[in-house]
C-alpha cells in the first residue's frame, strides 16, 4: 500500500473514523491511477518519496473534490514519475 490509512488521514487532517472506508477506497485506487498515468503501479517497497508525495495530493484532491487546487503539483509529479518509469523500463 502506497499510503497507510493513518498517513492519509494525517494528510487530510481527518481525526474521526466515519470516513475510514471511503479513505481506504481512495488509497486502494492510487496504484491503478498511477499505472494508467505513468505505466507503473509504484507499489514496490520502499515507496519512492515522490510517489508518497503525489499520493498525498491525490488523496486530498479526491477527498476534497477540489481537483483544480491540486492540479499543478499532481501534473508535475506525474510528469517526473512517468519519465522515471520509462527510464526503468528501458
Amino acid at each position: 500500500m502506497i499510503l497507510t490509512l493513518e498517513e492519509a488521514k494525517a494528510r487530510l487532517r481527518v481525526d474521526f473514523e466515519d470516513d475510514d472506508e471511503l479513505i481506504v477506497g481512495l488509497i486502494e485506487s492510487i496504484p491503478d491511477y498511477l499505472e494508467t498515468k505513468t505505466g507503473s503501479r509504484w507499489e514496490e517497497q520502499p515507496i519512492n518519496p515522490l510517489v508518497k508525495t503525489l499520493a498525498g495530493y491525490l488523496i486530498c484532491s479526491m477527498y476534497d473534490q477540489n481537483f483544480e487546487h491540486y492540479e499543478k503539483p499532481i501534473n508535475n509529479l506525474l510528469m517526473v514519475l512517468s519519465s522515471m518509469a520509462r527510464t526503468e523500463n528501458e
